[in-house]
């Protein structure tokens, strides 16, 4: 079995040691990810088919176990490392392309108890239901969020209609699991995306940001909320614009427009997002406005506008729904920012749009 040594102790002894077991590499804490994997890919790489190829199988399994882990916390702090996916699915040749992603969150945040412990129970729930359908799902919780990724096998042909019932499915069966053992009550967001791997559908961390706002808008007689069919949800022009400025190089502005993406159908104020990212909000509104022009509102309703075409391009869904989507509780109010940053009403946009997506399959 390959040997790789991580180790605080920056001794010379330690090395000889190593050597003298023949160890194949030695880090020293703290060590990054990428030089872990790194380590253990050149450790495994060493093993020719006649040097222990059933040791060096193992060991890959091991590598694929560990990874395993290491995006479940990420995925538990609501982050999605889509280098590390890569990584994990190329360990095997069975695992295919992320297709799906959901979000879970409390209907009403416990005051106390069940925290993190009951929504990683949530997330176990979902891997297991999905493997029982033929799918792998990597999972984490953290104190009031779950995120769910799901990953299709190598060359699995997914019908749109069956994968939508399957995550749906899966969605409402964990959620009356929870009721019913725990007496917890949880919500979920959904978006999924069905066709041949890249062909334009939203990658992982697109479908994460869609299931986040799908259940950010869950509730009131709604347990699953379904984003619409292969939104392209990724951060919007405003944001690139953002980042064109330079904007994304400060911790605090990057902390606030990723909070901001994520949460974005929630009832967001400049208070209370500085506050979720450390700052205080005179220091963000200064921020915002000297790298943008913009104070946080109309950064946070040009955001929203722009995810909101995202969404009116996409399949079936009202314009109602998409206020709803992206943090608008008055479809009048909503209509009136959009025209403001769009040029154009928000059906008139979404007309146009299919109009547009017509001519090009004409053609």
């Amino acid at each position: 079995l390959p040997l790789v040594f991580l180790t605080a102790h920056e001794r010379c002894d330690d090395a000889r040691s190593a050597l003298r077991l023949r160890v194949e590499d030695l880090l020293l804490k703290p060590a990054s990810e990428p030089a872990v994997l790194a380590a253990l890919e050149r450790a495994l790489g060493r093993r020719g088919p006649g040097q222990g190829g059933a040791a060096a199988s193992c060991a890959a399994a091991g590598l694929a176990q560990w990874l395993a882990e290491s995006l479940r916390t990420e995925l538990a702090q609501s982050r999605v490392p889509e280098e590390g996916l890569g990584r994990y699915g190329a360990l095997s040749g069975d695992r295919g392309p992320v297709v799906a992603a959901l979000a879970l969150r409390w209907a009403d945040a416990p005051a106390e108890g069940p925290g993190t412990a009951s929504l990683r129970a949530g997330a176990a729930a979902l891997e297991r239901c999905f493997a029982l359908r033929g799918l792998e799902a990597l999972a984490g919780a953290g104190q009031d969020r779950a995120l769910c990724l799901v990953l299709a096998r190598s060359g699995q042909a997914l019908d749109e209609l069956a994968l939508r019932d399957l995550v749906l499915g899966c969605a409402e069966s964990v959620l009356e699991a929870l009721r019913n053992d725990l007496g917890l009550s949880v919500l979920a967001g959904a978006a999924f995306a069905a066709g041949p791997q890249g062909s334009g559908l939203p990658g992982p961390a697109n479908l994460a940001r869609a299931a986040a706002s799908a259940v950010s808008v869950a509730g009131k007689g709604r347990r699953v909320v379904l984003a619409p069919l292969a939104a392209p949800v990724a951060p919007g022009q405003a944001g690139e614009a953002l980042a064109r400025d330079g904007l994304l190089h400060d911790r605090a502005a990057q902390g606030a427009l990723a909070l901001i993406e994520e949460r974005l159908a929630e009832d967001l104020s400049l208070e209370n997002v500085a506050g979720l990212v450390g700052v205080s909000p005179s220091h963000l509104s200064r921020l915002l406005a000297r790298r943008t022009g913009m104070g946080f509102a109309d950064c946070l309703a040009r955001i929203r506008v722009e995810r909101a075409k995202a969404y009116l391009s996409a399949a079936s869904v009202s314009v109602k729904e998409v206020a709803v989507l992206v943090g608008f509780r008055d479809p009048a109010y909503f209509a009136r920012v959009f025209k403001r940053f769009a040029g154009t009403s928000p059906a008139e946009y979404r007309d146009g749009s299919r109009r547009g997506q017509a001519g090009e399959v004409l053609e």
